[in-house]
């Protein structure tokens, strides 16, 4: 029998500042308790600075990201956050 699959939520940030992304992410941890893994598509490039930043500020896992090509935005970055701490301390 096959194991089940962790749940992902995609939170779409495209289109906005990494500041604001980060916020909509938060919000969505928030919202989400059933959930661990997030991942997060942003437009803004400062996204592979500012979220392992963020993970490290706030006892959240930053597990990575990489750049994609997507069909509307172009270039995008793809990271991968899972919970790790409290998201509302931050």
């Amino acid at each position: 029998m096959d194991e089940p699959q962790e749940a992902i939520v995609v939170v779409d940030n495209c289109q906005l500042p990494c500041v604001e992304g980060i916020l909509q992410l938060k919000q969505t941890m928030l919202t989400r308790w059933d959930v661990s893994t997030f991942e997060v598509i942003s437009t803004d490039l400062a996204a592979e600075r500012d979220y392992p930043a963020w993970c490290r500020r706030t006892g959240q896992v930053f597990v990575g990201h990489q750049r994609e090509t997507h069909p509307r935005w172009g270039t995008v970055i793809v990271s991968i956050v899972r919970r790790g701490g409290d998201v509302g301390a931050r």
